[in-house]
Order: C-alpha cells, then structure tokens, then sequence
C-alpha cells in the first residue's frame, strides 16, 4: 500500500484530504470515529500524564500500516496536550478552586500559547483546503515540529503544578528539593510574541520525577516551579517559559507597587512574602481586655467602677509611640514563601518600606 505522504485515495474509497481534516479536528482536541478518546470516564477531569496520551487513531482503521499509524498517532499527541492544558484552565476557573491570582496569572499566559497553536492548526486547515493532500502528514509533522517539542514541556509543567508530593514510608508527604528555591535569578532574555516560530534544538523532555512540588503550588513555590522548569537547553521552552514568568510576575509586582508604594497589602489569596501576624498586639486587642477588666466587680464592692477608672487612666497613658509600635508588630516576613529571586534580606527592606 502506498504510504500517506503520497497516496490520495485508499482502498475503501477514503481520501486522504478527509483524513488530514480528521486530524485537524483532533489537534485542536475534537475527536471522532477516525481519531478516539479512550480515556476513563472516572479520569475525564483529572490532568493526566504526559505519557499516557488516550487520544489514537481508532482501532477499526484497518487500510493504515503499521508506519503510518505510527506517524499519526505521534502527531495526534498534540491535541492531547492542547487538551490537557485546556482543562487545567478551565478547572482553574471553577468557582469552587482556592483563589490564586499567581495561577490565574499562569493561565492567561497559557491561554496566549494555546492561542498560537490554534492559529498555526487554523492556518493548516486552509491550506488543506485551498492545496488539497499535496502536503500530507509530513508537511503537518514538519509545520508542527516546533509545537511538538512545547506542548509535552507546558503539559509537563501543568502535571507537576497539580500532582501530589510521593508518600514516604512513614505516610506523610516527601518534600520538595532545594533545587527549586536555588533555581537563581531570571535572565535578561526577552520573549516576545513570535517565540513560537524560534527554532529549537531537541533535547530529552523533563523528568516527572526531577520535582516533588507540594499539595497547592501558589505563590513563591508556582515562581520555584516556573524558574525550574526554565533551566534547560531548548531555546525556544525558555523563551516560553519566560513569557508565562513575565505574566505571573505581574501579579507580585502589583503588590510590592501597592505595598512599598501605598502601604496596603493586595493579598487575598494569601500568597504574598509579607502578612499579618496571626495575633498582634493591637490596639483593638488591648481594648477588648480592657473592656473585659471593666465589668468585672471590683474589690470595694462597687461593680467596675474602680476599673474603669483604671482604664481611663491607662488610655490616658497610650501615646503615639504605643500607636505606632502595634503598627510595626502587625506585619512579618514569610520566610519559607520567598521567591526564587528573593533574598531574606530584600524582603526585610520591602516589610520595613512598606510600613
């Protein structure tokens, strides 16, 4: 039988240009009777690895040989990935997902990716239609070969974001290296909005095992991940991923502006380096004891009348340095939820300008 880049026509009479528009449909992620979905109904929401791509030429398509089969279940891969990192979004989106503006900003970063995917599939399908099979499944693999190299990597990312840390012997949760806070400070390198056509050099993927990420990864520990990832030889992932560091930097940028600059904590996730303190010595503290020591019956008999003349004298006696004193109590520095790029004492200097 004559292989897919060549042959027009197989022998049941189904062309070759309704296959590749097949394909299109499935690289954007809607299969069909020709390419199948063969995933778990009880997996259809969680984010699967990498690896085990349930997206394939079906079965029953018996006039495909072994070779070409082969060509076009790697190539359908793609809409595997797409798909995967489509759900990422879309359960980041759920109104039942914790709040995180740092993922939130990972997901519009993504979505900029997958935007480009689907033009350069867009682009493909016409021209399939305007030149026919004349490309066939080679020209797509050739047109592809930057994506194909990508997508697996962001997938790859999405999957360690969400995957739970091991288990240990013990049953509690292995924790993450040290690799990822020593990931180092971001380079100088620029990614603009053509990174896509860049071309790469093939390199083996990333392990799956090369980083044990906790339960929830937001804030700091998403810019670890993020900055782990970037350490590697494709030229063209790094430009990637410095595009999605880019968006969520945003995020923490915004707060030191708001901090720094107007003294407010944009915080509603939690995920920002400076928090309050879990129980400062306020004022609003100080006269809630207070309150409670005046109804309270005092020692002459009369109820709370010496101690609320205790209390007008020990108001009498804050002065501003008191005011100012629970102010600067009010805050601290996580320490464990620092950036990569970070230093305990920058984030020092950026808790004592803020306040």
């Amino acid at each position: 039988m004559p292989g897919l880049a060549s042959s027009t026509l197989y022998e049941d009479g189904f062309p070759l240009e309704c296959l590749l528009q097949e394909l299109l449909m499935a690289l954007m992620g809607y299969t069909g009777d020709v390419f199948i979905d063969t995933s778990i109904a009880g997996l259809q929401d969680e984010i699967l690895h990498p690896e085990q791509c349930t997206v394939q030429l079906a079965p029953d398509i018996t006039w495909a040989g072994t070779k070409d089969r082969d060509q076009l279940n790697e190539l359908v891969r793609l809409g595997f990935h797409c798909k995967q990192l489509q759900r990422f979004i879309q359960q980041e989106q759920l109104p039942s997902s914790q709040k995180s503006l740092y993922r939130q900003a990972l997901c519009s970063g993504l979505t900029e990716v997958l935007a480009v995917y689907e033009d350069e599939v867009v682009w493909l399908e016409q021209l399939v239609q305007q030149q026919g099979a004349q490309r066939g499944v080679i020209g797509l693999i050739y047109e592809l070969s930057d994506l194909q190299m990508l997508l697996p990597q962001l997938h790859q990312l999405v999957y360690d974001i969400r995957r739970r840390a091991p288990r240990t012997a013990t049953g509690t949760a292995a924790k993450a290296p040290a690799a990822a806070d020593d990931a180092g400070s971001p380079t100088d390198s620029s990614a603009g909005d053509g990174y896509i056509s860049e071309t790469s050099q093939s390199a083996a993927p990333l392990s799956s095992e090369a980083l044990v990420v906790p339960p929830e990864a937001r804030g700091a520990k998403l810019l670890a991940i993020l900055h782990a990832h970037r350490l590697n030889g494709q030229p063209l992932l790094q430009a990637c991923l410095q595009r999605l560091l880019w968006h969520v930097n945003q995020v923490l940028f915004n707060q030191l502006t708001m901090w720094m600059v107007h003294g407010m904590l944009a915080d509603e996730g939690g995920e920002f380096f400076i928090r309050p303190r879990d129980n400062p010595e306020s004022p609003g503290s100080a006269q809630q004891q207070q309150q409670d020591e005046a109804g309270r019956p005092s020692d002459s008999g009369t109820p709370g009348f010496v101690a609320t003349a205790s209390i007008s004298r020990q108001m009498l006696q804050r002065t501003e340095d008191d005011t100012y004193k629970d102010w600067h109590d009010a805050f601290e520095v996580a320490m464990l939820d620092l950036p990569p790029f970070i230093t305990p004492h920058l984030a020092t200097s950026v808790e004592f300008i803020g306040r």
